[in-house]
């Protein structure tokens, strides 16, 4: 009867004393106890540390400034860090990034930024080892965190410490964390669900919940940090905890149980405000309201990111193991669209089989007719799966206009950890019935099959000198910078992209803008502002000017030099003698030839700040790139619609004048349009141009001149397949009653 009800007790575990064990009452009350916990804790992180230092190869000082990836959102974590370490990232107020987004500083606010406690420890860390050792520390961290967390979290709900310690080290060597790396290493913190879950469990079940208790000020302590951490994990929790309230309704009816629900959905999102209080603040004092464009989303996207069931059990491409590689090669190369993400929700071995275990056990109890029995990690990880999953909760949310949890594949991390937890009370169960030897025995075999299962070899063995090589040479260009320069001086980046998410141009890949300000510490750079306000997108009009003006205007507001990042160019030579003929040539040239600094002589000694209210275009939206940028200034679709942006200053009413040259590559008719107002349609013959000039008045909620082009004849498929140009875009605001500038 005792095991019976220990066992019922394991499937809705809610941390209270097993009765099983005479002892416990005790030894929760002692704080030694614990001080013991965290130091077996300690043992566990050293073990799992060990590990990955090994697997990884990071076995000399050298290695550990090596970064994992140094492109695309490797290069963005790094620059969070760097920005810590300056002392321009912070939790509370506003972020202003000094030495980006010139001439002002960067703005950081109007985009959620997770785990902020998490960044600037690192910013901390790296002023001791460097920012790159920070950022390799950062994965270090994730896994050792992990593996802590998931042990004590065990220990509340007195379980064996042997298989606790087993569930803890398969758990923070989850290959999620390895898959996300210094990248995503903000994604990787799971340390913080193991006791969110316990939270879950704690709302639905316990029967001590009193005012003042232990475990309500853990539910409100837990929900607290789960609001300033990862909004994505804090999005499924709140869902998670909401539903642990009702199914308490519906079973148990404890009135302090739905009260600590609520102070706990309370407590996180007071979280989630205080950590994200700059966006609310940009809102309050930006005077331009909110930022709409800093975070973009796409219906498509939920599709594309959602979670796919079977990737639960697909092994990466990385898998130390060719025939378990070799899997993950064939599911991929049938897949019509590979996102980055593809493979990353993988539980492991010894994952797969507690999920099987999990799904067999409860499916015995509804077979018996006990469903008070069934386990609340099935019930949850169900409704994980029919959330996540693609054409799920999330997708139907993403069609109603709900868009910014895209990439539910990362929820997978959800159900191992409910199912890991599960697994631990099932053999804290059974561990009287097994002699320890055996026990001893299979949790070392569990542990050596998670290390090799779910830790890749060396990940940059085959990078490794190319990376080395490629950051020593951005050291060496950005010293040749300062040296060219004075301290504070102003540097102004080509092409001109936006930030965060604004893409690659050509064969740069996103974020690669900012490897110059990775690499000095005296100069400002134009590039890193939040996207959507017009401190950030002056610079796609001053780059558009020609080359004379261009130049002119940046010598006005200071600015020193000119980085170019050739790799974005298909003729970038072709620029660099464009500004020859001005008188400007090049001082610094990047060995791989990645970047050249052009100095601009004689900045104006008292520069002018870009008058942003009279800018009229925010930004060249989405879907245009640049063949030849220094040719005709021609800007060519890379889809049949396109769009730019206005300035939100533009206020509805006012009269704007548009002049603009049109190119077509194919016969089309080209359809320019501001929501429901149509301005133009022309119809274009094969290689062919046309002037085109109309005046419109800006309707409510105007943000964007919209083009599309169309078969000439009529539509079909066969339109995704057109391309078209805009040559030298003007807009000019009108003064009333005028009909021209």
């Amino acid at each position: 009867m005792a095991e019976s009800k220990a066992e019922e007790s394991s499937q809705n575990p809610v941390g209270e004393p097993d009765s099983s064990n005479p002892d416990s009452k005790r030894r929760g009350r002692d704080a030694r106890s614990w001080l013991i916990e965290w130091v077996i804790a300690l043992l566990l992180g050293a073990i799992v540390s060990a590990a990955w230092v090994v697997t990884s190869n990071m076995t000399s000082a050298e290695k550990w400034n090596i970064p994992q990836v140094y492109e695309g959102d490797g290069i963005s974590m790094l620059t969070w860090i760097k920005a810590a370490k300056e002392g321009d990232y912070h939790f509370f107020g506003l972020s202003f990034v000094e030495r980006l987004g010139a001439p002002f500083d960067a703005n950081w606010n109007d985009y959620p930024m997770p785990e902020k406690p998490f960044t600037l420890y690192l910013g901390y860390l790296a002023r001791l080892i460097g920012v790159i050792a920070a950022a390799n520390a950062s994965i270090l961290s994730a896994h050792v965190l992990a593996t802590m967390a998931f042990y004590l979290v065990c220990r509340r709900f007195r379980w064996c410490r042997w298989w606790s310690a087993v569930g803890a080290i398969v758990f923070g060597l989850q290959h999620y964390i390895v898959f996300r790396g210094q990248p995503h290493i903000l994604m990787a913190l799971i340390y913080t669900l193991p006791a969110a879950i316990s939270v879950v469990y704690l709302v639905f079940g316990s029967k001590r919940m009193e005012s003042g208790s232990k475990n309500r000020l853990w539910c409100i302590g837990v929900s607290f940090w789960m609001g300033i951490s990862n909004p994505y994990f804090l999005n499924v929790f709140l869902q998670l905890l909401i539903m642990a309230a009702g199914l308490n309704i519906c079973l148990h009816r404890r009135r302090e149980n739905l009260v600590t629900a609520g102070m706990s959905f309370g407590s996180s999102v007071f979280g989630f405000l205080v950590s994200n209080n700059s966006l609310f603040l940009m809102m309050l004092f930006a005077g331009t309201g909110a930022n709409t464009v800093a975070l973009q989303r796409k219906v498509s996207e939920a599709e594309i990111y959602g979670l796919r069931p079977i990737e639960l059990f697909l092994p990466p491409t990385t898998h130390r193991w060719e025939l378990f590689s070799g899997l993950g090669e064939f599911y991929k190369s049938q897949q019509s669209y590979q996102q980055p993400e593809t493979l990353s929700p993988y539980i492991g071995i010894i994952g797969i089989i507690a999920l099987l275990c999990l799904i067999f056990f409860a499916g015995k109890k509804m077979i018996q007719n006990k469903a008070h029995n069934v386990p609340l990690a099935f019930l949850f990880s169900g409704w994980v799966l029919l959330y996540s999953t693609v054409g799920g909760m999330n997708h139907a949310l993403a069609l109603a206009g709900i868009k910014t949890f895209r990439a539910t594949n990362r929820y997978s991390v959800f159900i191992i950890t409910m199912v890991l937890l599960w697994a631990v009370s099932r053999l804290h169960l059974k561990r009287r019935r097994w002699p320890f030897p055996l026990q001893a025995a299979l949790g070392v075999a569990i542990v050596a099959f998670a290390i090799a299962d779910q830790l890749p070899h060396d990940p940059r063995a085959e990078n490794r000198e190319r990376l080395q090589k490629i950051v020593d040479e951005d050291r060496d260009f950005g010293r040749l910078i300062e040296s060219e320069l004075p301290e504070g001086a102003m540097v102004f980046q080509m092409p001109a992209l936006d930030f965060p998410e604004g893409g690659g141009m050509g064969k740069m890949r996103q974020y690669e803008p900012l490897r110059p300000y990775m690499n000095t510490s005296k100069v400002k750079f134009s590039f890193g502002s939040n996207r959507g306000r017009m401190d950030a997108v002056w610079q796609h009009y001053i780059e558009r000017l020609p080359p004379r003006a261009m130049v002119n205007e940046l010598r006005n507001y200071g600015f020193h030099g000119i980085v170019i990042h050739r790799k974005a160019y298909t003729r970038p030579d072709r620029l660099l003698t464009v500004l020859a003929q001005l008188g400007l040539q090049p001082r610094a040239i990047s060995n791989e030839h990645d970047f050249v600094f052009v100095p601009l002589p004689q900045p104006n000694p008292q520069p002018q700040l870009p008058d942003l209210d009279q800018l009229t275009i925010a930004s060249y939206g989405k879907n245009w790139t640049r063949l030849d940028v220094n040719a005709d200034q021609t800007l060519w679709s890379v889809k049949w619609w396109t769009e730019i942006g206005l300035n939100p200053a533009i206020a509805p009413g006012e009269v704007l004048h548009v002049n603009l040259k049109l190119a077509s590559s194919q016969a089309c008719r080209i359809k320019c349009f501001t929501g429901k107002l149509d301005h133009f349609e022309e119809v274009m013959e094969a290689r062919s141009t046309k002037d085109v000039s109309f005046n419109f008045t800006v309707p409510m909620d105007a943000k964007y001149l919209q083009f599309r082009a169309y078969g000439k004849d009529k539509e079909s498929d066969a339109d995704k397949q057109l391309e078209f140009g805009v040559n030298r875009i003007q807009i000019t605001r009108l003064a009333a009653g005028a009909t021209q500038p």
